[in-house]
């Protein structure tokens, strides 16, 4: 038979395991709180680092689209190029430039004009060849043009080594030759070449050729086989 002394001992001795159990509980609470508040204390530096670089790459973008690298220079050929313009004859009389055949060598197939000109090529060196022979006595042209813009049988002043004529700005160069020579029709065929410098300034993208004839009364003429042979320089 248990007195009231044994149960109080009984009492003592429950709410001390209880209170054993509450402190243990309590302490795993703690440890899993400490452990929680460590772990997003740490996701959350490596998130900050993450950004911190996004941030700087993002930067480095904006900074290279304002300074972007240095492209690689223009490569401009300085070889002598070799051109085969036409090889049908072609019938040249004094009606006027404007009205006859027109060749065009195509300096764009090979490279940019204007890219030439800002690496620091300022002249295209041209050698024109053709055969040419009279139907009737009288000078032989050769004209060339920046463009296909062109008055005919205008007149032209020849200013600091330049061909200009201020009612013809196109005009570049101009060739005269008489292939006879002697007042009267040289009806073979003959081969006759000119060369000359062009500034590059002057020049838009091709060359353009064209032809007239000069005399006293007929001066028509026949040409065929124009080649072109250019080439840059500083």
């Amino acid at each position: 038979m248990l007195h009231a002394k044994d149960f109080r001992n009984c009492a003592r001795r429950s709410s001390g395991k209880r209170g054993e159990l509450v402190l243990a509980i309590f302490l795993i609470i703690a440890v899993i709180c400490i452990a929680s508040c460590f772990t997003a204390c740490f996701k959350s530096g490596e998130s900050s680092t993450e950004q911190g670089s996004a941030s700087g790459g993002t930067s480095g973008g904006n900074n290279s689209s304002k300074t972007p690298a240095p492209s690689a220079p223009v490569s401009i050929p300085t070889d002598k190029f070799t051109v085969v313009l036409r090889e049908d004859s072609a019938k040249v009389t004094d009606s006027g430039r404007a009205y006859q055949k027109m060749d065009t060598l195509l300096i764009s197939n090979y490279f940019s004009v204007t890219s030439a000109y800002n690496s620091g090529y300022t002249k295209l060196n041209v050698t024109i060849s053709l055969e040419a022979k009279e139907i009737d006595s009288g000078y032989q042209y050769v004209f060339l043009y920046a463009d296909k813009n062109c008055k005919s049988n205008t007149f032209f002043d020849k200013v600091l080594d330049e061909f200009y004529d201020p009612a013809d700005p196109s005009l570049l160069y101009e060739y005269r030759f008489e292939h006879g020579g002697t007042g009267k029709a040289n009806t073979s065929w003959a081969v006759h070449e000119f060369s000359t410098t062009i500034m590059m300034n002057r020049l838009k993208d091709d060359l353009y050729i064209r032809y007239g004839a000069s005399g006293k009364n007929d001066d028509d003429w026949q040409n065929r086989n124009i080649k072109a042979t250019f080439w840059v320089s500083k």
